[in-house]
């Protein structure tokens, strides 16, 4: 039987065979567009932080009025991407990228002059509520351009745009802040914006996989049975049940299904508390893992600025690990739930236990190694839960369900850092508040890691939610 592929038209959908060359190049410059994207987006997000110093002393803030300042960033972070999430299943995402561009361009443009600390807390809440839809917004965007069993790669590229960040846009802004001001630094990024907002406005389009794809729009490869029987092989029979899973979510496609019986699904649930308890982690590694290096571990402002960037090089690393194993896995025949949930799961699983050791084990050397593991390696998850989640959520909806999904994990990053704080205040010591905070994050990571192996299975959540039809 002959296999389906992108030169030849998918029957009864209106879209036409692209040349091969071309719909490979489009589709992977789309992905390449959105992980700068997320780039910028990271840039935005660290700039408050990495210009504390000459923030505090321009305004005359105190560590508590600075403190409001960076939190005035989350204050409609999450509202605005469920909001926008919901939208996105009515409007184009291609506009609704192009509103976030001009938004964060507004917001931090007028910060190139002289600010009171009114004007910029309007800029930095402004500012988060452009960027809470951004993540979903962009990996939604990057799956109407490639069918389940493809998304694993592209997916976990555009969420490095974060980890890669902290390696290009971290020293990168550092050193304009250093040498010129941080109000440059605050307008150049406001340029990247609207930069990019350009180049999306003449490039950027809806892909042949979106809902609201038009007749003649190319069309992407999407595998069916017939393509395990054609790809032969000892896994020639798990890779029939395997397609035939990615069958039912395609066909899928056309219909809806209930919000209810998707966010009490065990697969929406088991991937939302994991990523909660990421969140929880990336979180505090932002607020105090380099306190924790400098005032317990004894290392310098330099060493630290160094060190610092090791967890995000790791996080990387894993991302793109779970990815292409994940993708190897799928191509002969593994399902998904074992590639991509126990695969991500995993991870977390791994990330917890070097908390654990950084928390009871032995210091030096082997506690800077359990902290770069540990903070970042479960990053995986992120990518995954985007995948599981589009994988069972019709197009039409998936803006909305992502959306939603960011918004509820997002609490781990307001949650983890406070109650982190708590416990080193109330510990006998810093060192040993710290310790019971890495205990109780590891407890965390370690359940959260071992539940969402059990839990996320998207082949098992597509048959109960196609029955509640």
């Amino acid at each position: 039987m002959a296999l389906r592929s992108s030169e030849t038209p998918l029957p009864g959908s209106g879209l036409t065979a692209p040349r091969p060359q071309e719909s490979f190049r489009r589709r992977w410059v789309i992905v390449g567009l959105l992980f700068l994207f997320i780039l910028i987006n990271f840039g935005d997000k660290a700039v408050i932080g990495l210009a504390a110093g000459p923030i505090r002393e321009e305004l005359g803030l105190t560590a508590t009025e600075f403190g409001l300042l960076a939190s005035a960033f989350y204050f409609l972070f999450s509202v605005a991407a469920l909001g926008v999430g919901f939208i996105s299943n009515r409007m184009s995402s291609k506009w609704l990228l192009i509103v976030l561009a001009a938004v964060w361009t507004i917001a931090l443009v007028p910060v190139a002059g002289t600010v009171s600390f009114t004007a910029l807390m309007i800029s930095r809440i402004a500012l988060g509520a452009g960027e809470g839809p951004a993540y979903p917004l962009a990996i939604h965007t990057a799956h109407q351009w490639f069918p389940n069993n493809r998304r694993n790669i592209p997916t976990a590229l555009i969420t490095a745009g974060s980890t890669i960040g902290v390696v290009v846009a971290g020293p990168g802004l550092t050193w304009i802040i250093t040498h010129y001001n941080w109000h440059v630094a605050f307008a150049l990024l406001g340029a990247c914006s609207a930069v990019w907002g350009v180049v999306w406005l003449f490039i950027g389009k809806e892909g042949p996989l979106s809902s609201r794809a038009k007749p003649g729009t190319p069309a992407v490869a999407i595998p069916t049975d017939s393509s395990a029987a054609a790809a032969g092989g000892t896994g020639a029979v798990r890779a029939a049940g395997a397609t035939k899973a990615a069958v039912h979510a395609a066909a899928k496609q056309l219909r809806k299904v209930s919000y209810w019986q998707l966010f009490r699904s065990g697969t929406f649930l088991g991937a939302l508390f994991v990523c909660f308890c990421h969140y929880w982690s990336l979180a505090v590694l932002v607020a105090w893992v380099p306190s924790y290096l400098h005032t317990v571990m004894g290392f310098s402002t330099t060493e630290v600025g160094t060190i610092i960037v090791l967890p995000w090089l790791v996080g990387a690393g894993g991302l793109m690990l779970q990815a292409v194993a994940s993708q190897w896995l799928m191509d002969r025949g593994v399902s998904s739930r074992l590639a991509r949930g126990v695969f991500g799961g995993a991870g977390v699983v791994l990330s917890g236990i070097a908390i654990a050791t950084l928390a009871w084990g032995p210091q030096g050397i082997i506690a800077v190694v359990a902290l770069v593991i540990g903070f970042e390696f479960g990053h995986m998850i992120q990518s995954v839960a985007m995948v599981v989640l589009a994988e069972i959520v019709p197009d039409s909806q998936r803006g909305a369900v992502q959306g939603t999904f960011l918004a509820l994990l997002t609490f781990g990053g307001l949650v983890g850092p406070y109650v982190t704080g708590l416990m080193i205040d109330a510990a006998a010591t810093p060192a040993q508040g710290y310790q019971h905070a890495w205990g109780l994050l590891a407890v965390l990571l370690i359940v959260s890691g071992t539940m969402a192996m059990v839990l996320i299975r998207p082949e098992k959540a597509i048959l109960r939610l196609q029955k509640a039809l």
